[in-house]
């Protein structure tokens, strides 16, 4: 079969206008699990990532690999996974 790695992009690459979130390890098990996590910083009550209207953003571990796109919810001042791309083996 020919190779086809010099065709493939990382999973990332068509996320790239999406802000980023670094998340350390109690945050990145909880969010391959499904669950939430509070606000990261910012203001309480302003959607973060500069967006006045659904929050999204993509997840990174300190290591560097993408866990997730999340979306923020502004009543609960909680990030929620919206699609986990990682299982908790990468965490």
């Amino acid at each position: 079969p020919e190779d086809l790695s010099g065709h493939l992009h990382p999973l990332d690459a068509a996320l790239q206008d999406l802000p980023i979130l670094t998340l350390d390890a109690e945050q990145a098990r909880r969010i391959v699990l499904g669950q939430a996590i509070p606000l990261l910083g910012g203001e309480a009550g302003a959607a973060p990532c500069g967006s006045a209207g659904p929050s999204l953003c993509r997840a990174y571990d300190a290591s560097g690999t993408l866990l997730a796109i999340m979306v923020f919810d502004v009543a609960a001042q909680v990030w929620r996974p919206k699609k986990v791309l990682a299982d908790e083996t990468q965490t």
